[in-house]
């Protein structure tokens, strides 16, 4: 579902091992049209960037936020100093190889979308092991005490 034809071919063609492993998790409210691309997102970079034989896993668990979906890859890492800049628009990191080089335009989309979300994403990466990015989400409850301040109270008095 979060993968393209064309991602999943790369990755078969690359002998890539794609692993998804996951935790009983709260809800979040989610835009089921413009979520998925986060994902789709994450899971094709991590494949681009992520040498044959690599491996490439997504992880959904239980955060303080409400859940939290890490994608992993053993891929080339993304130098410290580039760190700071991946979500901004147009930039490209020093250490991509020009023939998997994108637009640039992904990765802040990917946070545009998480924070519409009421979400938050970041990354993390060593050069030669790999990076994981991990956005998390809200659980619904969190949402609707957010929205209605006094929600604990009114749960209290409906019980």
């Amino acid at each position: 579902y979060f993968l393209s034809a064309c991602a999943m071919l790369i990755a078969t063609r690359k002998n890539i091992t794609l692993t998804m492993n996951t935790a009983a998790v709260g809800k979040i409210r989610a835009d089921v049209e413009r979520l998925p691309h986060v994902f789709s997102n994450l899971l094709s970079n991590a494949i681009k960037y992520t040498a044959d034989n690599g491996h490439v896993s997504l992880n959904v668990l239980p955060s303080k936020l409400g859940v939290k979906i890490c994608v992993t890859d053993t891929g080339m890492g993304i130098a410290s100093e580039d760190l700071p800049n991946v979500f901004t628009k147009f930039y490209q990191s020093k250490n991509a190889n020009r023939a998997a080089r994108g637009t640039g335009v992904g990765l802040a989309l990917v946070k545009a979308l998480v924070e519409a979300h009421n979400g938050r994403v970041y990354a993390e990466s060593t050069v030669g092991e790999g990076t994981t990015f991990t956005v998390e989400l809200p659980a619904i409850k969190e949402m609707v005490e957010q929205i209605v301040p006094n929600f604990a109270t009114i749960q209290q008095s409906v019980n």
